[in-house]
């Protein structure tokens, strides 16, 4: 019964876990970039090319179980990004490519 009732404990802390979890759609592109071609709507910001990128997401109020989506103008910069994220402990990062196959896997369109 005891073991029962543990078990039951620890599923729902996962499921409230999982319900807690947020989703951050960043495009890591220039600005320069973004004022060219827009940004997929809803996405955040964090240059990947500028010295500060670390700072800028950090920012963007992400936790290491949140789910992060990444694009730039290829998947480039996005899997590099990705890459920096996963040795700062972000566990659940997913690269989109570039904006125009973000915008249409998210089905969202984009925004200037």
């Amino acid at each position: 019964m005891i073991k029962k009732i543990l078990g039951i404990a620890v599923l729902f802390g996962l499921m409230m876990t999982a319900a807690q979890a947020k989703t951050f759609l960043v495009d890591v592109r220039t600005p320069s970039e973004i004022a060219t071609t827009g940004k997929v709507e809803g996405a955040l910001v964090a240059n990947y090319s500028s010295p500060d990128f670390v700072d800028q997401f950090k920012a963007l109020g992400a936790k290491p179980d949140d789910d992060i989506e990444l694009y730039c103008r290829s998947g480039r910069r996005a899997e590099m990004a990705s890459q920096i994220l996963g040795k700062l402990g972000y566990k659940h990062i997913r690269n989109l490519g570039g904006y125009e196959a973000a915008a249409e896997t998210l089905k969202r369109p984009l925004v200037k």
